[in-house]
């Protein structure tokens, strides 16, 4: 046999009424907090500002570079002959020095021309007295 569920009484309902809580204290938890410091506008305009300046300092010291190498590379091209024929002549005296100590060396040979090549083949004898470009 089984025995039925209960079922509470329904509340009667009163039209136009509504049903409230019981009035019991509850906490205020909204507190207002006072606002300090920047705004997000007045922040991002101070960020803007100064990311503005800092580019503006690099494109000024890139320029600024810029002239300065500019202005190496121009002293450079202008001293390059002097440079050259101190090279030249540095190389002239070390070609004298090698000719006077391969005379010195091969006295005793009459048939051994100084300065000229050993070699026959004319590549390998245009190759071995050309003096090498220095890079710059």
């Amino acid at each position: 046999m089984t025995t039925p569920i209960y079922t509470p009484p329904e509340p009667k309902i009163i039209p136009g009424r509504q049903w409230k809580p019981p009035k019991v204290f509850v906490p205020n938890y909204t507190v207002t907090i006072r606002k300090s410091g920047l705004s997000g506008r007045s922040w991002f305009l101070i960020v803007f500002g100064v990311i503005v300046y800092g580019q503006m300092a690099v494109y000024r010291w890139f320029k600024e570079e810029r002239l300065l190498k500019r202005e190496q590379r121009e002293a450079r091209i202008n001293i390059l002959p002097l440079l050259q024929a101190e090279e030249d002549r540095r190389y002239l005296r070390l070609r004298a020095a090698v000719l006077e100590e391969e005379a010195e060396l091969m006295k005793d040979d009459p048939n051994w021309k100084v300065g000229e090549s050993p070699y026959k083949n004319y590549k390998t004898s245009v190759f071995m007295n050309e003096y090498p470009p220095r890079p710059f």
